[in-house]
């Protein structure tokens, strides 16, 4: 089960819909609301979620990825295209020097940027241990 689908069940069995001996106080406003609360549980959580990773996603991706290929563009213009391997990673030899660092630097935050989506699952996660204790 995926930590978003996890995260929904628990959610579902905290409200405690399924119960029909509560149908007092606050109870009863949540049977009342029950359609809206699990439309937002099952469907409008996941995409809020999504929407919001996505843009901050986007954004990074397009600043970092505009750098990163600047700060390429600046390799290749002053050690040339050698300075690379086939596979498009800096060559061991050029690591060390100022502009080697600056490649290197801007590259890990661009992976780090791609990597949204195991932090996502993260959140999921750490939701889910927070409310299963109650």
């Amino acid at each position: 089960m995926a930590a978003i689908e996890k995260f929904q069940d628990l959610l579902s069995r905290l409200f405690q819909f399924e119960a029909s001996d509560l149908d007092f106080g606050i109870y009863r406003i949540l049977n009342y609301k029950r359609e809206q609360i699990e439309k937002f549980i099952h469907q409008d959580l996941g995409d809020k979620v999504k929407t919001a990773f996505a843009k901050h996603k986007d954004e990074r991706l397009t600043d970092i990825n505009r750098r990163f290929a600047e700060v390429k563009e600046k390799v290749i213009q002053s050690l040339g295209q050698k300075a690379f391997t086939s596979t498009g990673d800096l060559k061991e030899e050029f690591k060390d020097t100022p502009l080697g660092r600056n490649f290197l630097s801007v590259k890990a935050q661009k992976d780090e940027a791609e990597t949204i989506d195991e932090i996502k699952l993260q959140v999921f996660n750490d939701l889910y241990n927070f409310f299963s204790r109650y």
